[in-house]
């Protein structure tokens, strides 16, 4: 009977009767962790597909409700101007121009957002700067 490096024995079926065998063991193990490895790595990423999906469906639902209070609030906005004596063209036409100061605000937004230099850090430390 061996003893391990604690000083207690070790079991009669630990231990490897040749390299050959050792090595096999050594393989194996090494295959099962690997395997154990991608087991979770497919888990994390199912999870992750699974959060990702339910982000994108509450942000479309959230976009589609959102329009659609904002078009409710067009229309009461034009039936308050035509209950006060606005002809029905002129309530429309304050209904566009609304729409066409939000679609400016809109436009002036993504230009300040695309001349942001996006990963700024980072490409100064490809490029070596400090």
């Amino acid at each position: 009977m061996s003893e391990s490096a604690i000083g207690t024995p070790a079991p009669a079926g630990d231990a490897p009767s040749s390299l050959s065998a050792a090595i096999a063991q050594l393989f194996g193990s090494g295959r099962a962790l690997v395997a154990d490895a991608a087991d979770l790595v497919a888990a994390e990423a199912h999870v992750a597909l699974q959060m990702m999906t339910a982000l994108v469906i509450t942000a479309v639902c959230g976009a589609v409700l959102g329009v659609l209070a904002a078009a409710g609030a067009l229309a009461a906005i034009a039936m308050g101007m035509i209950e006060r004596g606005f002809s029905g063209a002129a309530a429309a036409g304050a209904v566009a121009l609304i729409c066409a100061l939000g679609a400016g605000w809109f436009v002036l937004r993504l230009r300040s957002l695309a001349r942001r230099a996006l990963f700024a850090r980072s490409r100064q430390q490809l490029r070596g700067d400090r």
